[in-house]
Protein backbone atom coordinates (compact mmCIF):
# COMPACT_ATOMS: atom_id res chain seq x y z
CA UNK A 1 0.00 0.00 0.00
CA UNK A 2 2.80 2.43 0.89
CA UNK A 3 4.57 1.82 -2.44
CA UNK A 4 1.37 2.59 -4.31
CA UNK A 5 0.98 5.84 -2.36
CA UNK A 6 4.45 7.22 -2.93
CA UNK A 7 4.82 6.30 -6.61
CA UNK A 8 3.55 7.98 -9.73
CA UNK A 9 3.51 6.05 -12.98
CA UNK A 10 5.55 7.68 -15.70
CA UNK A 11 6.76 6.84 -19.16
CA UNK A 12 10.33 7.58 -20.11
CA UNK A 13 10.32 9.91 -23.13
CA UNK A 14 11.78 8.38 -26.27
CA UNK A 15 14.56 9.93 -28.28
CA UNK A 16 12.11 10.61 -31.11
CA UNK A 17 8.93 12.64 -30.59
CA UNK A 18 5.55 10.91 -30.89
CA UNK A 19 3.77 11.45 -34.20
CA UNK A 20 0.12 12.23 -33.51
CA UNK A 21 -1.08 12.66 -37.07
CA UNK A 22 -0.28 13.86 -40.57
CA UNK A 23 -1.23 16.80 -42.78
CA UNK A 24 -0.62 16.24 -46.49
CA UNK A 25 1.90 13.56 -45.56
CA UNK A 26 3.78 15.80 -43.10
CA UNK A 27 4.05 14.34 -39.58
CA UNK A 28 2.60 16.31 -36.69
CA UNK A 29 4.51 15.46 -33.53
CA UNK A 30 3.92 16.49 -29.93
CA UNK A 31 6.98 18.75 -30.27
CA UNK A 32 5.19 20.50 -33.15
CA UNK A 33 2.16 21.16 -30.94
CA UNK A 34 4.37 22.43 -28.12
CA UNK A 35 6.16 24.76 -30.53
CA UNK A 36 2.83 26.23 -31.56
CA UNK A 37 1.84 26.61 -27.91
CA UNK A 38 5.05 28.52 -27.21
CA UNK A 39 4.42 30.65 -30.31
CA UNK A 40 0.89 31.46 -29.15
CA UNK A 41 2.24 32.51 -25.76
CA UNK A 42 4.64 34.93 -27.46
CA UNK A 43 1.86 36.32 -29.66
CA UNK A 44 -0.36 36.92 -26.63
CA UNK A 45 2.48 38.59 -24.71
CA UNK A 46 3.27 40.86 -27.66
CA UNK A 47 -0.39 41.82 -28.13
CA UNK A 48 -0.86 42.57 -24.43
CA UNK A 49 2.40 44.50 -24.27
CA UNK A 50 1.57 46.50 -27.39
CA UNK A 51 -1.86 47.36 -26.01
CA UNK A 52 -0.55 48.50 -22.62
CA UNK A 53 2.68 50.10 -23.82
CA UNK A 54 3.25 53.38 -21.97
CA UNK A 55 6.00 55.86 -21.10
CA UNK A 56 5.42 55.09 -17.45
CA UNK A 57 5.53 51.29 -17.53
CA UNK A 58 3.27 49.07 -15.48
CA UNK A 59 4.41 45.90 -13.74
CA UNK A 60 4.16 43.70 -16.83
CA UNK A 61 5.99 46.15 -19.08
CA UNK A 62 8.62 46.73 -16.39
CA UNK A 63 9.41 43.00 -16.18
CA UNK A 64 9.80 42.81 -19.95
CA UNK A 65 12.00 45.92 -20.06
CA UNK A 66 14.20 44.60 -17.23
CA UNK A 67 14.70 41.34 -19.12
CA UNK A 68 15.57 43.11 -22.37
CA UNK A 69 17.96 45.54 -20.65
CA UNK A 70 19.66 42.69 -18.79
CA UNK A 71 20.17 40.77 -22.04
CA UNK A 72 21.51 43.90 -23.76
CA UNK A 73 24.00 44.41 -20.93
CA UNK A 74 25.05 40.77 -21.17
CA UNK A 75 25.76 41.11 -24.91
CA UNK A 76 27.69 44.32 -24.29
CA UNK A 77 29.81 42.67 -21.58
CA UNK A 78 30.63 39.69 -23.82
CA UNK A 79 31.37 41.64 -27.00
CA UNK A 80 32.70 44.79 -25.38
CA UNK A 81 30.81 46.86 -27.94
CA UNK A 82 27.62 48.92 -27.65
CA UNK A 83 27.26 48.79 -31.42
CA UNK A 84 27.50 45.00 -31.42
CA UNK A 85 24.96 44.83 -28.61
CA UNK A 86 22.47 46.90 -30.60
CA UNK A 87 23.03 44.68 -33.65
CA UNK A 88 22.70 41.37 -31.82
CA UNK A 89 19.88 42.13 -29.39
CA UNK A 90 17.02 41.85 -31.96
CA UNK A 91 18.41 38.44 -32.99
CA UNK A 92 19.62 36.98 -29.73
CA UNK A 93 16.72 38.35 -27.66
CA UNK A 94 13.94 36.31 -29.33
CA UNK A 95 16.22 33.27 -29.39
CA UNK A 96 16.90 33.46 -25.65
CA UNK A 97 13.28 33.99 -24.63
CA UNK A 98 12.10 31.24 -26.99
CA UNK A 99 14.56 28.79 -25.42
CA UNK A 100 13.68 30.00 -21.93
CA UNK A 101 9.94 29.49 -22.37
CA UNK A 102 10.47 26.22 -24.26
CA UNK A 103 12.64 24.81 -21.47
CA UNK A 104 10.37 25.90 -18.62
CA UNK A 105 6.92 25.23 -20.05
CA UNK A 106 7.41 21.48 -19.77
CA UNK A 107 7.23 21.61 -15.97
CA UNK A 108 3.87 23.41 -15.91
CA UNK A 109 1.58 21.22 -13.76
CA UNK A 110 -1.08 19.38 -15.73
CA UNK A 111 0.37 20.08 -19.16
CA UNK A 112 1.77 16.56 -19.50
CA UNK A 113 -1.65 15.06 -18.72
CA UNK A 114 -3.04 16.06 -22.12
CA UNK A 115 -2.85 13.10 -24.46
CA UNK A 116 -4.09 11.87 -27.82
CA UNK A 117 -4.36 8.22 -28.85
CA UNK A 118 -2.42 7.24 -25.74
CA UNK A 119 0.48 9.61 -26.51
CA UNK A 120 1.33 12.92 -24.79
CA UNK A 121 0.01 15.88 -26.73
CA UNK A 122 2.87 18.17 -25.70
CA UNK A 123 6.60 17.54 -25.36
CA UNK A 124 9.37 19.98 -24.45
CA UNK A 125 10.59 21.57 -27.67
CA UNK A 126 14.29 21.33 -26.87
CA UNK A 127 14.07 17.64 -25.88
CA UNK A 128 13.91 16.89 -29.61
CA UNK A 129 17.35 16.82 -31.26
CA UNK A 130 15.83 17.88 -34.58
CA UNK A 131 14.81 21.21 -33.05
CA UNK A 132 18.12 21.92 -31.31
CA UNK A 133 20.03 20.97 -34.46
CA UNK A 134 17.93 23.34 -36.57
CA UNK A 135 18.50 26.16 -34.07
CA UNK A 136 22.26 25.57 -34.10
CA UNK A 137 22.27 25.45 -37.92
CA UNK A 138 20.34 28.73 -38.12
CA UNK A 139 22.84 30.37 -35.77
CA UNK A 140 25.72 29.05 -37.89
CA UNK A 141 24.10 30.30 -41.11
CA UNK A 142 23.56 33.73 -39.53
CA UNK A 143 27.22 33.96 -38.53
CA UNK A 144 28.52 32.90 -41.93
CA UNK A 145 26.13 35.14 -43.88
CA UNK A 146 27.20 38.10 -41.74
CA UNK A 147 30.87 37.27 -42.35
CA UNK A 148 30.31 36.98 -46.11
CA UNK A 149 28.52 40.34 -46.13
CA UNK A 150 31.54 41.96 -44.47
CA UNK A 151 34.47 40.39 -46.32
CA UNK A 152 32.92 38.98 -49.50
CA UNK A 153 32.26 35.42 -50.64
CA UNK A 154 35.69 34.61 -52.08
CA UNK A 155 37.53 35.96 -49.03
CA UNK A 156 35.23 33.89 -46.85
CA UNK A 157 35.98 30.72 -48.82
CA UNK A 158 39.70 31.54 -48.73
CA UNK A 159 39.59 31.34 -44.93
CA UNK A 160 38.89 27.61 -45.21
CA UNK A 161 40.42 26.64 -48.56
CA UNK A 162 43.76 28.42 -48.75
CA UNK A 163 44.85 27.34 -52.24
CA UNK A 164 46.26 30.73 -53.24
CA UNK A 165 48.38 30.99 -50.09
CA UNK A 166 49.66 27.45 -50.67
CA UNK A 167 50.94 28.21 -54.19
CA UNK A 168 52.44 31.53 -53.11
CA UNK A 169 54.26 29.82 -50.23
CA UNK A 170 55.57 27.00 -52.45
CA UNK A 171 57.17 29.53 -54.80
CA UNK A 172 59.15 31.04 -51.91
CA UNK A 173 60.94 27.83 -51.02
CA UNK A 174 60.64 24.52 -49.22
CA UNK A 175 60.18 25.94 -45.72
CA UNK A 176 57.57 28.46 -46.85
CA UNK A 177 55.89 25.70 -48.87
CA UNK A 178 55.67 23.53 -45.77
CA UNK A 179 54.13 26.40 -43.81
CA UNK A 180 51.66 26.94 -46.63
CA UNK A 181 50.73 23.26 -46.57
CA UNK A 182 50.17 23.45 -42.81
CA UNK A 183 47.93 26.50 -43.31
CA UNK A 184 46.05 24.66 -46.05
CA UNK A 185 45.48 21.72 -43.69
CA UNK A 186 44.40 24.02 -40.85
CA UNK A 187 41.82 25.53 -43.19
CA UNK A 188 40.18 22.13 -43.58
CA UNK A 189 40.37 21.65 -39.82
CA UNK A 190 38.47 24.93 -39.45
CA UNK A 191 35.67 23.43 -41.55
CA UNK A 192 35.52 20.48 -39.17
CA UNK A 193 35.56 22.98 -36.30
CA UNK A 194 32.50 24.78 -37.71
CA UNK A 195 30.64 21.47 -37.95
CA UNK A 196 31.73 20.64 -34.40
CA UNK A 197 30.30 23.95 -33.16
CA UNK A 198 26.88 23.11 -34.57
CA UNK A 199 26.93 19.60 -33.09
CA UNK A 200 28.23 20.84 -29.75
CA UNK A 201 25.56 23.51 -29.36
CA UNK A 202 22.72 21.24 -30.44
CA UNK A 203 23.82 18.19 -28.45
CA UNK A 204 24.49 20.20 -25.27
CA UNK A 205 21.02 21.72 -25.26
CA UNK A 206 19.24 18.52 -26.29
CA UNK A 207 21.20 16.29 -23.92
CA UNK A 208 20.60 18.38 -20.82
CA UNK A 209 16.89 18.94 -21.44
CA UNK A 210 16.23 15.33 -22.45
CA UNK A 211 18.18 14.00 -19.46
CA UNK A 212 16.15 16.29 -17.20
CA UNK A 213 12.89 14.83 -18.50
CA UNK A 214 14.14 11.27 -18.02
CA UNK A 215 15.29 12.01 -14.48
CA UNK A 216 11.92 13.58 -13.69
CA UNK A 217 10.18 10.35 -14.62
CA UNK A 218 12.69 8.35 -12.56
CA UNK A 219 12.25 10.51 -9.45
CA UNK A 220 8.48 10.44 -9.76
CA UNK A 221 8.69 6.66 -9.97
CA UNK A 222 10.69 6.53 -6.75
CA UNK A 223 9.05 9.05 -4.46
CA UNK A 224 6.12 11.26 -5.35
CA UNK A 225 5.56 13.09 -2.07
CA UNK A 226 8.83 14.85 -1.25
CA UNK A 227 11.04 14.86 -4.36
CA UNK A 228 8.89 16.73 -6.97
CA UNK A 229 9.09 20.23 -5.50
CA UNK A 230 12.90 20.54 -5.13
CA UNK A 231 13.41 18.62 -8.39
CA UNK A 232 11.11 21.01 -10.27
CA UNK A 233 13.08 23.93 -8.83
CA UNK A 234 16.32 22.32 -10.01
CA UNK A 235 14.79 21.59 -13.43
CA UNK A 236 13.69 25.22 -13.75
CA UNK A 237 17.18 26.42 -12.87
CA UNK A 238 18.70 23.99 -15.39
CA UNK A 239 16.30 25.19 -18.11
CA UNK A 240 17.33 28.80 -17.51
CA UNK A 241 21.02 27.90 -17.55
CA UNK A 242 20.73 25.94 -20.80
CA UNK A 243 18.91 28.80 -22.54
CA UNK A 244 21.58 31.19 -21.29
CA UNK A 245 24.48 28.93 -22.38
CA UNK A 246 23.11 28.49 -25.91
CA UNK A 247 22.55 32.24 -26.21
CA UNK A 248 26.01 33.11 -24.86
CA UNK A 249 27.66 30.67 -27.28
CA UNK A 250 25.76 32.34 -30.11
CA UNK A 251 27.03 35.75 -29.00
CA UNK A 252 30.62 34.53 -28.60
CA UNK A 253 30.77 32.73 -31.95
CA UNK A 254 29.19 35.70 -33.73
CA UNK A 255 31.54 38.26 -32.18
CA UNK A 256 34.60 36.07 -32.91
CA UNK A 257 33.57 35.61 -36.54
CA UNK A 258 33.01 39.32 -37.03
CA UNK A 259 36.31 40.14 -35.29
CA UNK A 260 38.20 37.67 -37.52
CA UNK A 261 36.55 39.19 -40.58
Amino acid sequence: MLSEFVKIEGTRPGLLPDVLGHIYGLPLSNVWFMTWLVGIIFIVVILVLNKKLALIPGKFQSVIEIGVEWLGDLIRQITGSVRMSARLLPIVGPLFFFLLVSNLIGIVPGLSSFSYAGMPLFRTVTSDFNMTLVLALLVSVLIHVTTIAQIGFFSFVAKFIQIKQLFVSMKKGAMSGFEGFVGFFIGFMDIIGEIAKVLSMSLRLFGNVYAGEVMTVVFYGLVATLVPTPWHILSSFSGIIQALVFTMLTIVFYSLAVADA
